[in-house]
């Protein structure tokens, strides 16, 4: 389970407050995710921010396009 800050309990938005991983730029299959590859923005959809440095250094399953919303699926 999540740990959530004191203002996310009290605005009851708790998905808004956190981030995504979200890439940077087209990734091809079989390529090699590097951190220059991904960024992490707002709203928490698909991969959490926390799981960020799980993702580097795994290959992309599939093509992605720019701010694609991500799942750990896409990476072996």
């Amino acid at each position: 389970m999540q740990k959530l800050t004191v203002s996310e309990i009290k605005s009851k938005n708790v998905k808004t407050f956190r981030r995504a991983i979200f890439p940077k730029h087209q990734i091809k299959r079989g390529q090699i995710i590097r951190k220059n590859d991904l960024v992490c923005l707002r709203p928490n959809v698909g991969i959490d921010a926390r799981d960020f440095y799980d993702i580097i250094g795994k290959k992309s399953k599939i093509n992605t396009k720019p701010l694609q919303k991500l799942n750990k699926k896409f990476f072996k």
